[in-house]
Order: structure tokens, then C-alpha cells, then sequence
């Protein structure tokens, strides 16, 4: 197959010179009328009754409930970027495995957290609290109390890798006070269980 390229230069500067078609763009005039006065009035009510207004006081509380979120959720974290150091220095499967539950005991308190959030977003309030029955009242303060002790055990073992660099004794008593809280944290679930009725 032969290619002319000179016949090919000649069309494409033929192509060049033949003038492009122009495009002329028409516009419609729209004009806006206004609307009777009582007809905006009702637009803006409804509008103005589906939007809530955010207080001062729901963005404190805003403000206060996404902080407690994200302390928990740091940590969690510490918790979790703890996993390798303690698989480097050859923890059991045992201590991992408890590790695992420290940091799956979480969960249930972020995912509360989340939800009054958002419900606090939408609403500008927290949610109302479910009627609560004597034996569910009892519960609630033990998951609450289940929640403290979890919160005290990760500060201590926080303070417990920082005294380790200072001295052992302090380290010693930091331990003591951990095995108590452990000790009162197993107490705690164990009775949680039995209002279940899962022990």
C-alpha cells in the first residue's frame, strides 16, 4: 500500500482553510413573579418547623459527647498499637487473647456513643431514656460500671508502660492496683451474666 503524503498535506490544508460552521445561542427571557405574601409565609413555616435550631446547648452537648467518643476511641487505639509490640516480646496466646477482649469491650460503648451523636444532630437533644425496670436499672449501672473499670484498667496499663522506664516498684504498685481492678471487673461481668441470664 503506497500513501500520496502530498495529496494527503494538500486535503488537510484544504480542511484548514474552508470556514467552520458558527453556532449562534438564543436565550429565553424568563421572567419571575412573585408570590402572594400568605402563600410564603406557609412555605416558610413548614420549612421552619421540619429544620430544628441548634442551641447553645445542644452544640455543648455536641461538643461534650463527641469528646468522650473520641477519648474512648484513643484508647482503643493504644490498646490496639499494642498488639505488636506485645507480640514482639513474645506475649502468650492467652494475654493476646485477653488483649482482643479489652479492645472488643469497646464496641458496644462507641457504637452508643455514635448513635447519640447523630441523634443529637438531628434532634438537637438526647434521646429519651427507654422505660426501665428495677432489674434493667441494675444492669445498666453494672454496664456502666463495667465501662469505668474498663477506662481505669487501660489508663493504668498506660501509666504502667511509662513506669517501666522509671522504676520497678512503681511498676509493682501499678500492678497490684491493675489485679484488683481485674479482679472487680470479673466480679462485675460475672453478675451482668447472671441478670441476663446467661450464667
Amino acid at each position: 500500500m503506497r500513501i500520496n503524503v502530498s495529496k494527503v498535506l494538500k486535503q488537510a490544508a484544504e480542511q484548514k482553510l474552508k470556514p467552520r460552521p458558527s453556532v449562534k445561542i438564543r436565550t429565553k427571557t424568563v421572567q419571575i413573579q412573585p408570590e402572594p405574601e400568605n402563600a410564603r409565609g406557609a412555605d416558610q413555616d413548614v420549612t421552619h418547623a421540619m429544620i430544628p435550631e441548634r442551641s447553645a446547648v445542644s452544640d455543648s452537648l455536641l461538643h461534650q459527647l463527641e469528646s468522650e467518643y473520641a477519648t474512648i476511641r484513643k484508647e482503643r487505639a493504644i490498646l490496639s498499637s499494642s498488639i505488636a509490640r506485645r507480640v514482639h516480646e513474645g506475649a502468650s496466646q492467652e494475654e493476646l487473647k485477653e488483649l482482643y477482649h479489652k479492645i472488643e469491650s469497646y464496641r458496644p460503648s462507641l457504637q452508643d456513643y455514635y448513635d447519640k451523636i447523630a441523634y443529637v444532630k438531628q434532634h438537637g437533644r438526647l434521646p429519651d431514656p427507654p422505660a426501665e425496670h428495677t432489674q434493667d436499672k441494675g444492669l445498666l449501672e453494672l454496664r456502666e460500671m463495667k465501662r469505668s473499670l474498663i477506662n481505669r484498667r487501660s489508663k493504668l496499663n498506660v501509666s504502667i508502660g511509662k513506669a517501666k522506664a522509671i522504676s520497678a516498684e512503681k511498676v509493682l504498685s501499678l500492678q497490684l492496683q491493675l489485679d484488683r481492678l481485674d479482679a472487680e471487673y470479673r466480679d462485675v461481668e460475672l453478675k451482668i451474666k447472671k441478670l441476663e441470664g446467661k450464667a
